[in-house]
């Protein structure tokens, strides 16, 4: 992505993620080139300092009480956070729980845009779950089946516009240039979206919780050595 769209994508807080595909073992993959997610890890921050405190406190209350009773001194205090640290960044540290989180989520981070033919008046919503292309001897036309009906497709035109007109404020957009065997001239048969990948993002919110997970397994670490073997 050019240096100007990634500072107007900034300048606007508009949540991006830039990823680029590559072939390995016969497989696609993708690298996480460039991204802003504004406020994105803040906003759940207090979740994760949550939800961490709540995975560890059942493993680790009856053996913490035990200590506490018996008069435990720093260094057993302190082990034990590390020993704690060390398990719950091994149990964090699957991608699995990542992704599940994601998608998990329904909701955030999605824009909703209402694209509609000129001028029409829309009566309700209804989940669409598939688009047919009718194409016999009398009529081609295009038809939207959803979970309680099909309707006809009208102003493909129009709505093509307005959905293109949309996505451009939030995607990376390519045209297609091409033709057909009986024409020279070049015009644009298609487009080619880049999307977001929910794989990149969880691989970025699992780094984040590893690496605060080695500081403090760092800072206890150094703390016990210092108990250990004061200066």
């Amino acid at each position: 992505m050019e240096f100007n769209k990634i500072e107007h994508l900034k300048k606007l807080s508009i949540p991006f993620l830039e990823v680029i595909p590559y072939y390995n073992n016969g497989s696609i993959q993708f690298n996480l080139h460039s991204y802003s997610l504004p406020g994105f890890f803040d906003r759940y921050k207090d979740k994760v300092d949550q939800a961490i405190i709540k995975y560890l406190f059942p493993i680790y209350e009856d053996a913490i009480r035990e200590k506490v009773e018996r008069r435990i001194n720093e260094e057993e205090l302190l082990t034990l956070k590390l020993q704690a640290v060390k398990a719950l960044k091994k149990e964090l540290n699957s991608k699995k729980i990542y992704n599940d989180f994601i998608h998990s989520q329904d909701n955030w981070g999605k824009i909703t845009s209402r694209i509609k033919a000129y001028k029409s008046t829309v009566n309700r919503t209804e989940p669409l779950d598939d688009i047919k292309y009718i194409n016999n001897s009398k009529n081609k036309y295009l038809v939207g089946e959803t979970a309680y009906s099909s309707y006809l497709i009208l102003s493909e035109q129009n709505l093509l516009y307005g959905m293109l007109k949309d996505l451009l404020h939030h995607l990376n957009i390519s045209a297609l240039i091409g033709g057909w065997s009986d024409s020279t001239k070049e015009n644009i048969v298609g487009f080619e979206l880049q999307l977001p990948d929910y794989s990149q993002l969880s691989d970025a919110a699992r780094m984040l919780i590893i690496n605060k997970l080695e500081d403090f397994e760092q800072r206890f670490d150094n703390k016990i050595a210092s108990i250990i073997q004061p200066k």
